[in-house]
Formats: C-alpha cells, structure tokens, sequence
C-alpha cells in the first residue's frame, strides 16, 4: 500500500498559514495484490522538521479520506505522516518531510 496526499497549494508549493487546511489522501495498493478493506487511516503534521507531531482529524471513505491539520502562524515547513492499516492485517506507514511551506 502507499498514501497520496493531495493537499491544494499554489503555484508555489505553499499553503496559507493561521487557519484550518483540508487535505486529501487516497490509498493506493500495487495491481494484482490483495485488496482487503481499509480498517484505520490516521495522519499527522509536523511544523518543525519531524521532531514533533500533532494528530489530524480524519474522514475515511472507503480508499480515500480527507485530514483536517491546523496550520500555525507564521512561514515554515510542513511534513507529512499517514498509517493505513487493512482488514488483511497489512499496514504501512508514509512519511513526507518538508512536503509543503506555509505562507502568510
């Protein structure tokens, strides 16, 4: 399995600091594997290079979901961090560092 994130940036890679920000996520499997219900999809942000994290809310349809971060103010970094876990027992944990930078 593998995560997409799909977070709306501008032309730049960036997004709006100090507010709410959606972000997609869509779970992928290679072709031909087995493809056992999704059973769990968490995420996480980091806004200081991956020594601290902060849960997301997320909304599981089926392969995709939409997580929820909180940007804080001001310019930086954000990476990414997502686990999905399927009925069949298999899992896999994806991380992003520095996936996006914040603008004001």
């Amino acid at each position: 399995m593998v995560v997409r994130f799909a977070p709306g940036l501008d032309e730049h890679n960036r997004a709006r600091a100090g507010r709410p920000f959606a972000i997609p996520l869509s779970i992928s499997r290679q072709e031909g594997a087995p493809a056992a219900p999704l059973r769990s999809v968490t995420m996480q942000a980091s806004y200081d290079r991956g020594h601290t994290w902060r849960a997301a809310q997320v909304w599981r349809m089926g392969d995709h979901a939409v997580a929820l971060v909180h940007h804080p103010d001001g310019e930086g970094l954000v990476s990414l961090r997502a686990t999905a876990v399927d009925e069949g027992g298999n899992s896999v944990e994806q991380t992003i560092r520095d996936a996006y930078r914040l603008r004001e």
